[in-house]
């Protein structure tokens, strides 16, 4: 259960854990390689380093999990519903040089894999309120390459190279928690119309 500071904390968790993975072999082929969270501004600026950006694109209720709840707050208490939503990004190659396009996209693949999981302790600096049992888990997303032209195209900036992959799921708790009014003692019902 999270706060809607898990959104872009998820994602930092994501970029510091493949910032942390840099390794020799991908510096041998790309010179001072980082990992990046890009917006819009810096869609519209372009890069100034050879990097990997990871662009937020869309946030999506999960709809397998809209039904359920968290435990409650205390005893006597109802259970408080959750909202579960999706985090979908690119990863994009962030590099005014064409020749560490590939290379940069290709290690971040193959860093994240088929699938890649962020338990507590890679998500616990971006919200406070991750628990124990909380965990994402970053899997490629299968579009098509027209839905991904369409992204591009909504977005400020040219095309880059990108890969397209889900961060499920963020569970996020209620606002205002749900609560239970006292016991209802009396019921008075109509018994018929007065002359």
């Amino acid at each position: 259960m999270a706060s809607f500071l898990a959104v872009n904390g998820a994602i930092e968790a994501l970029r510091s854990l493949l910032e942390a993975r840099v390794t020799e072999e991908l510096a041998a082929v790309v010179t001072n390689p980082t990992v990046v969270q890009i917006g819009p501004t810096e869609l519209r600026a372009g890069p100034t380093a050879q990097s990997i950006g990871l662009y937020l694109h869309r946030v999506s209720v999960d709809r397998d999990g809209r039904n359920r709840y968290l435990a409650p707050p205390a005893p006597g208490q109802p259970r408080q519903p959750e909202l579960p939503v999706n985090l979908h990004l690119l990863l994009v190659a962030w590099t005014e040089t064409t020749i560490n396009e590939a290379p940069l996209l290709a290690w971040a693949m193959q860093q994240i894999g088929a699938s890649f999981e962020l338990d507590p302790t890679n998500l616990g600096p971006g919200d406070p309120r991750w628990g124990e049992e909380d965990g994402l888990r970053v899997t490629p997303e299968d579009l098509t390459t027209e839905t991904l032209l369409r992204i591009w195209d909504a977005i400020p900036g040219d095309y880059r190279l990108s890969a397209p992959y889900v961060l499920k799921t963020v569970r996020l708790e209620p606002s205002v928690p749900a609560t239970v009014g006292p016991p209802v003692t009396t019921i008075v019902l109509p018994t018929g119309t007065q002359p």
